[in-house]
């Protein structure tokens, strides 16, 4: 407790921190950390932004750049409830939320509207009118069928990822960092 009271303190009008991320002055009332042997200027970074930036490039945050020490992320993670544990736990381990993601794209495509539509696309006379264009995919050599069944795949998987990153990964980092902010 008396090593995270010297790590942790809140910007006041008193005591307004300088956070070495932003180069200024922290908001007043947000919490800035020293996480790791820096001393001076170079000591505080607002929590906000040394969490989102954490999570964003976690390799670039393991050490720190001035001074080689270790980054002392567990040390705030203690202090935090059992919801931001859990959800600091769930975005260590990235595969967490991507399943969660992707078991509830596939639930809602295949319970919700997605479905119905998908067979009416199937046999609507439009699709059916370009039929001569399309058929000769299906007359293709299979190496070349592999090929752009390949290129789709990337394609779906690309975007998919895209979404991940836009949907879910900030707010979850949102979410976590406005519990540990507390």
């Amino acid at each position: 407790k008396n090593e995270l009271a010297e790590r942790v303190v809140v910007s006041t009008r008193e005591n307004n921190i300088e956070c070495r991320i932003a180069l200024g002055r922290a908001p007043l009332g947000s919490k800035c950390v020293a996480p790791c042997g820096c001393s001076g200027s170079q000591k505080w970074i607002e929590f906000r932004q040394f969490n989102r930036l954490r999570r964003t490039d976690p390799s670039q945050w393991v050490q720190c750049q001035t001074c080689r020490q270790p980054f002392q992320i567990a040390l705030f993670a203690e202090t935090a409830g059992v919801p931001a544990q859990l959800l600091g736990l769930m975005l260590d381990r990235k595969e967490l939320p991507r399943a969660a993601l992707l078991a509830c794209l596939c639930v809602a495509a295949w319970c919700g509207a997605l479905l119905p539509a998908l067979c009416r696309l199937v046999v609507s006379r439009p699709v059916w009118q370009q039929y001569p264009h399309w058929s000769k995919l299906t007359h293709l050599p299979l190496p070349l069928k592999l090929w752009l069944g390949k290129a789709l795949l990337q394609q779906l998987a690309g975007g998919y990822l895209a979404l991940e990153r836009r949907l879910l990964w900030a707010r979850l980092v949102e979410a976590e960092t406005a519990l540990l902010d507390r």
